[in-house]
């Protein structure tokens, strides 16, 4: 028997299931059912934002996360405000990379809340408010080389801050130093921070 018979169809191309299956929920024995109002942001996401998208890339558009529960999304890492949890965001993939269907967003003038682009990681993060105003906002998430300098034998006096600032999953870091010495070393580390942040102008309808 054809497994789709058994699935929740929200548009021609995607299935409720697609949307609350998780790898996490089902390896720590956890319900991730969503709500009744997460439900609607589904439907609302996947009618306003990706069946348009999959129509216009003609191919599959892989879903690797969409709805968590509060469990499920401490567990993932996510932020507790993560717009995951309200059903109003999911991870995607395609083969082509995330860069190529972030560029067919951008052209194609659908509505959307953030578009936030993991580079190493191969996905787009795509979410869609079902009530209030979206911000239609692009953010590039990747990974660059922050530098800190150590000293030789000599007295200095090292200050490091990190301020935080959350959207959804992703967070831009800014690291403060303040340094003394005449003679230094170069040591790299690696942090994840966001290298840009783009507003897309409204779309026809003034959204």
């Amino acid at each position: 028997m054809n497994n789709i018979n058994h699935k929740t169809m929200l548009s021609d191309h995607f299935a409720l299931e697609e949307f609350t299956y998780s790898r996490i929920a089902v390896e720590n024995a956890l319900d991730n059912t969503p709500p009744a109002e997460a439900k609607s942001a589904l439907q609302c996401l996947v009618t306003c934002l990706l069946e348009p998208l999959r129509q216009l890339y003609k191919a599959p558009i892989a879903i690797l996360s969409g709805y968590r529960s509060e469990a499920v999304n401490r567990l993932a890492g996510g932020v507790s405000a993560s717009q995951h949890r309200k059903g109003e965001a999911t991870d995607c993939y395609i083969a082509e990379g995330p860069e190529m269907l972030l560029s067919l967003l951008k052209r194609s003038g659908l509505p959307f809340d953030q578009a936030i682009l993991y580079k190493r990681r191969r996905f787009l993060h795509l979410s869609l408010k079902q009530f209030g105003r979206n911000r239609m906002q692009v953010l590039v998430y990747m990974v660059c080389v922050v530098c800190l300098f150590s000293g030789c034998g000599l007295r200095r006096n090292t200050k490091q801050s990190e301020n935080y600032s959350y959207e959804d999953s992703a967070y831009l870091i800014c690291n403060d130093s303040v340094l003394l010495q005449k003679h230094s070393v170069l040591r790299d580390s690696l942090s994840w921070e966001i290298k840009k942040i783009e507003y897309l102008p409204p779309d026809s309808s003034g959204r």
